[in-house]
């Protein structure tokens, strides 16, 4: 769309209005971006806005109840559809206890399970809702918990739910109640808004008017759910029934795998940071749905995961090296990368040299850092480390690249060596783009353009194997996120973004 926007302006065409951006891997993908652009193209058009309904949409599902006590199913067995249930084994802080960032090791046993992975694949959990939010979201709804209900889907129905469970379980484990609201959800509640001036707002906001955009605009900026929503219009009580439909089920959320199935065959390990942020207008501490839930889980729990495809595309030879640059829990995927050239240095194969460039703030986050010293022991992995805030001059991964650069340009242009880059900063691939341009400028004797074109024709036999491969997994369900996951294989720059909940409060949306 930008590139389409781009060419017209230049073939002379005048604009009517600001190009529209959708995000594919938003909540409920481009339709918010669509929503909130097409009422503006028909301002400009001079065309009506389009009439809201009059009346709700008939209900898409039956719900009946059916008593109250124990529910009909148990918790362990409210399967997400693609789910499978591993058991947590470990669950540790990697940083110290009070630490201002929450970073932890998860550990899942897939022995005996029907799930098996590679490394440099995902693993997507499904979150479930606290408790204690779930019961005061239904005491403010007037909804008992404790009832249990039959459930039917019918023409139109488009979220799964079990056919049999209590009210609790609908709101703790099938919606996403603390999720975004999209447009849609506005126009929809309005319909069951009793009070006048709880009617006109929610309209107004569909309609795009003037204080609905204002309404709109607060709402977002505090990141507000679907249950901030029902606080804020208390006359607006739609039966479950309407809810079913009107909220989206609870959305996985993914992470890049930190460990190798050569070192370890029957565990999935992630490193994973709990993602918070503080509400402006109420100064609350929220948590990010996933992170939150993980942080809370003790080994032995059961929990809804699937392992998703990734874009990395190792070396077929372990001779060919492997470059690396991780910021943060970006070092996740890197870890299950050099396990795997560990695990074939010990079998006897010969391979390549391994290098892995880390960025945090702080030692305190040096995550793994006794594994990783092994592995530099052990002579397979040189690594390069850039703690940005330990010293007055801040050091980060793309100063260590251009200060490697002589390995650099003999791993990947002599050797054919594989570059990869995952972090969450957005600027991260242009910076260490930046560094590489540098590394080809010193060590091909070359001036800024050529260093641009030799990286550039890197990029074009990329992107031809970058369609070949699977596409980029996301984060929560979404591809990830603000965080970069690059490839290049250097005659071969493959980019593409991959997972990570690594980014900043909007990534991890869905809020407690």
């Amino acid at each position: 769309a930008i590139q389409f926007d781009t060419r017209l302006g230049e073939l002379g065409g005048q604009r009517m209005l600001k190009r529209g951006v959708g995000d594919d891997r938003d909540e409920d993908r481009y339709y918010t971006g669509w929503e909130a652009w097409l009422p503006e193209l028909w301002k400009v058009m001079g065309l009506p806005q389009m009439p809201l309904t009059k009346e709700a949409p008939a209900p898409c599902y039956r719900v009946d109840v059916s008593g109250s006590g124990k529910p009909p199913i148990s918790d362990d067995d409210i399967v997400p559809p693609g789910a499978a249930k591993l058991t947590l084994l470990h669950n540790s802080l990697l940083v110290p206890e009070k630490y201002d960032r929450d970073i932890r090791h998860y550990e899942f046993k897939i022995e005996g399970t029907p799930v098996s992975y590679k490394t440099g694949d995902s693993l997507a959990v499904w979150p479930r809702n606290p408790l204690d939010k779930v019961e005061e979201f239904c005491k403010e709804m007037g909804f008992d918990p404790t009832q249990n209900l039959r459930v039917l889907p019918m023409e139109g129905a488009r979220n799964w739910c079990p056919q049999e469970l209590s009210v609790r379980q609908v709101f703790s484990h099938v919606l996403d109640i603390f999720g975004k609201p999209n447009r849609k959800f506005f126009e929809t509640l309005s319909f069951f808004a009793k009070d006048e001036g709880d009617k006109k707002a929610l309209q107004g906001i569909v309609e795009n008017s003037a204080e609905g955009q204002a309404l709109y605009r607060d709402l977002t900026h505090d990141f507000a759910h679907h249950a901030d929503v029902f606080k804020k219009f208390k006359s607006a009580r739609p039966p479950i029934e309407q809810l079913l439909n009107m909220i989206p089920v609870l959305k996985p959320r993914s992470y890049s795998i930190a460990s190798s199935p050569l070192m370890h065959p029957d565990k999935i390990q992630l490193c994973v940071v709990l993602v918070d942020w503080t509400v402006e207008s109420t100064q609350e501490l929220r948590l990010g749905e996933a992170t939150g839930y993980m942080r809370q889980q003790k080994p032995g729990t059961t929990m809804m995961c699937a392992v998703r495809q990734s874009a990395i595309v190792l070396p077929k030879d372990p001779i060919k090296p492997v470059i690396m640059a991780g910021m943060g829990t970006g070092l996740a995927p890197w870890r299950a990368v050099t396990q795997e050239r560990i695990c074939q240095h010990r079998q006897g194969k010969k391979v390549g040299p391994c290098h892995l460039f880390f960025g945090a703030r702080y030692n305190a986050e040096y995550l793994y850092r006794d594994e990783f010293e092994g592995y530099v022991k052990e002579g397979v992995l040189t690594m390069h480390t850039a703690f940005s805030r330990e010293q007055a001059r801040k050091i980060y991964v793309q100063h260590k690249i251009v200060e490697a650069g002589a390995a650099v340009h003999e791993c990947m242009l002599k050797q054919e060596g594989h570059f990869y880059v995952c972090g969450s900063a957005r600027q991260v691939p242009e910076d260490i783009y930046t560094a590489m341009k540098e590394v080809m400028m010193a060590n091909e004797r070359v001036n800024e353009d050529e260093a641009e074109a030799i990286l550039s024709n890197l990029k074009m036999e990329a992107d031809i194997l970058s369609k070949r491969g699977p596409k980029p997994c996301d984060s929560g369900g979404r591809p990830a996120v603000k965080a970069g996951l690059h490839e290049w294989p250097l005659a071969k720059i493959l980019s593409g973004f991959s997972q990570s909940n690594h980014s900043s409060i909007p990534e991890d949306l869905v809020v407690q």
